[in-house]
Formats: structure tokens, sequence, C-alpha cells
């Protein structure tokens, strides 16, 4: 319930702020005064609470249930200083846990900044005094503005500035040689397509060549192994009467007719 990780932020610029205390007392006033001063177009919505005596927790923690009904984006919860039995309210269970599990952030403020009890624990933010709570609870209007002039300002030098580095790229272009004089430009890449496909001829010639020069050796290495090659430089072939290769003299017999075959004719 106390854990800090638990703690919601406050939100900067709320539409509507929520205030849980005595519609009567200075606490009231206070925040409202100041709540205005720092922003004149925020909503503030008081749900009144007993905040001291018998039954002051109740009313505290019925107030608190009451948020999710009212459409505030965040809520104070507070009151001016008192006795310590004057702000035991804060401490008791009931409320404890109602401002735990709120269903928006809640800012506690309870009496002075050296007074300090269970719901101070369990809001989301704790408050020094009422005053102090309307400071934090919304940022400040003058102040926003200012800045979002400034960011306006800056924004806008950024844009001139690109505006400017833009022109000047413009500019540059219209004098390049490409727009200013676009037949000399168009004149130089037609000489590089031009030399570039006198180099691309020449290469396929080469290329034609090698693989003609190839071609022709490897015919050449085939006609010297072919047996009709082997044939021209000088030697024959031998059959027998069965057409069949004769390799050695003992397979030929006196009488046999042998055919004997040369690279030009036969016997």
């Amino acid at each position: 319930m106390f854990d800090n990780s638990r703690k919601r932020p406050i939100p900067e610029m709320p539409a509507k702020v929520a205030l849980i205390t005595s519609p009567t007392g200075a606490a009231v006033r206070d925040m409202i005064k100041v709540l205005r001063r720092r922003r004149t177009d925020v909503d503030i919505i008081i749900i009144p609470a007993q905040v001291q005596g018998a039954g002051a927790a109740e009313s505290l923690a019925k107030a608190v249930r009451l948020l999710g009904m009212v459409g505030a984006d965040s809520a104070i919860i507070g009151r001016g200083g008192g006795s310590i039995e004057e702000l035991w309210a804060f401490n008791e269970e009931v409320l404890v846990r109602e401002v735990a599990s709120a269903p928006i952030p809640i800012i506690s403020a309870v009496g002075h900044e050296t007074d300090f009890t269970l719901t101070d624990l369990a809001a989301d933010l704790r408050a020094p005094t009422p005053s102090a709570a309307a400071e934090l609870a919304t940022a400040d209007g003058a102040q926003f503005c200012r800045h979002l002039l400034q960011l306006d300002s800056r924004m806008t030098r950024t844009l001139a500035k690109r505006i400017e580095q833009m022109r000047r790229e413009v500019q540059r272009l219209e004098t390049s040689a490409v727009l200013s004089r676009p037949e000399r430009f168009l004149g130089g890449r037609r000489q590089e397509i031009d030399q570039l496909s006198v180099r691309m001829g020449r290469a396929m010639l080469i290329a034609l060549e090698n693989r003609k020069s190839q071609f022709n050796g490897a015919i050449g290495r085939l006609e010297a192994l072919s047996p009709l090659g082997t044939l021209r430089r000088g030697y024959s072939i031998c059959l027998n009467q069965q057409e069949q290769l004769v390799r050695k003299a003992s397979e030929v017999h006196r009488g046999d007719a042998v055919k004997v075959i040369l690279a030009s004719g036969r016997l």
C-alpha cells in the first residue's frame, strides 16, 4: 500500500482538479486561490467532507470513492493545521485504503510541514501544506505559455534554416552543368557511351578469337588421337576374314586371307 513503485505521476496540465476537504475552512480558500493564480482555465470541483471528529474518516473515504464519478484528472485531500487528535482521521485505515486505491492520482496535504499521517504515505504525492499542494497540482499557466512560445520560436528558426538550405540547393542545381548546359552534359555522356561500345566490341572480338583458338586446338587433339589420324601417320589396320582386328602374327595362318586398311584405300 505504501510502496513507492505504485505511486503515479501527477498530471502537469489537468483539465479538472478535485478538492476533498471542508468546504468552509481556510485550506479550501487557499487552494482555490493558488490554483486560479497558476491556471485560470482549470476546473475546480469541491467534494465536501468532514475533516475532524467522529465520523471524519468515513466521510473522507466516501469523498475519495466519489472521485471516479466527477471526471477529475487529479485530486488534493487535506486540511489546515491542528492537533494530533484533530488530524487523526487521516490515519484511519478506512481512509488510507481508499486513498491507496483511488482511480486518479492524489496529493495529500494534511496540516503543516511537520505533520505526517498515513494518508501522506498512501497518496501518490505529499505536500507540506494545502497551498503547496495546489502549486504541485498544476503547472504555472504563464510559465507554460512562455515555454510554448520558446518552442514555437525554436521551431520557426529551425524551419527557416531548413528552407534557406533548400533554397541554396535549388540555386546550386540551377547553375549546375546538367541544367544550365544540358547539351554539353548529354554530349559528354554520349561520348562515354560510344567509347564504352567500342571497348565492348573489341572485348567481344578478342573473346571470340580466344574461343576459336581453343576450338581449333581441341579439333587438332581429337584428330591426332583418332584412328584416321593414326593411319595418316603411316600405320595400318589388319583384319582377318571375320573382320576381326589382327594384333599378332600368330593370329594369322598360312593361306588365310587378310584385309589391310590404309590411310587411303584397302588391300
